[in-house]
């Protein structure tokens, strides 16, 4: 979601750029694109809000926790609070919250 957001801001700002030097686009014409821009960057930003909690299940004993994920980095390695189990991710996973989690990890999402 955060690339999404990223192509629209390089969008608005190309747009921006261009319409400077357009000569021939009227005031009002740059207004209502300006502002259809604006509003799709609004849109992507309430779309793209990531669930921060998760609910890893360990595949070991059962047991399952809620647990709020970090947002900078992902999460290589956690102690199952109940068999004390070390769960890594597996496969092409980047963390134990896509692996175990009922929810991707933020920047997966």
């Amino acid at each position: 979601m955060k690339s999404l957001f990223s192509i629209l801001v390089f969008s608005l700002c190309i747009f921006c750029s261009c319409s400077q030097s357009n000569k021939e686009t009227s005031q009002q014409e740059q207004s209502v694109s300006e502002t259809d821009t604006i509003t799709a960057v609004a849109a992507a930003n309430e779309d793209s809000t990531a669930v921060m909690t998760s609910t890893i299940t360990c595949p070991k004993c059962g047991f399952s926790a809620e647990e709020t994920m970090p947002t900078e980095v992902c999460q290589l390695a956690y102690t199952c609070k109940n068999c004390k189990s070390v769960l890594h991710p597996k496969g092409d996973d980047c963390c134990v919250f896509c692996t175990y989690g009922d929810h991707k990890c933020p920047s997966m999402q």
